[in-house]
């Protein structure tokens, strides 16, 4: 592993907020979907780390192209090839209905993270290109 996950300062924040002080609803929201996703990082470098094959992993990048800036979970160099994962530790049921995510219990709609994957890939095949 060439650069490690950082814990983000913003949970880092919140974890200090939330021992000194009572958060708010959205805080504790917010605190509690950050721990879940770095425990969800966390467990897929886990299962990363378990390969032996010869591959370059890059976490946590933040990048720009084109004067946007997008943020990479995961990229796995193996050879020529580059393998983008976009990281996420939801719970419970789910479902895709015209291109659009839901939680099934209260037909709520979600950020779809195909459509956030798609969003980042573009961004970094300009900013490949860009380099060369």
């Amino acid at each position: 592993m060439y650069k490690q996950r950082q814990k983000p300062p913003e949970l880092a924040m919140l974890k200090s907020l939330n021992s000194g002080m009572e958060l708010s609803e959205e805080r504790k929201r917010k605190y509690t979907n950050q721990i879940k996703g770095w425990e969800g990082e966390r467990k897929f470098d886990t299962l990363l780390g378990k390969f032996t094959e010869d591959y370059v992993i890059l976490n946590d990048l933040l990048l720009q192209s084109n004067q946007t800036t997008f943020q990479v979970d995961t990229i796995l160099i193996e050879g020529e090839a580059l393998h983008l994962y976009e990281i996420k530790n939801y719970e419970g049921d789910f479902y895709y209905e015209k291109d659009r995510f839901y939680k099934r219990y209260n037909k709520m709609e979600m950020k779809n993270p195909i459509t956030q994957l798609k969003r980042t890939e573009s961004s970094l095949r300009q900013l490949i290109h860009q380099l060369g």
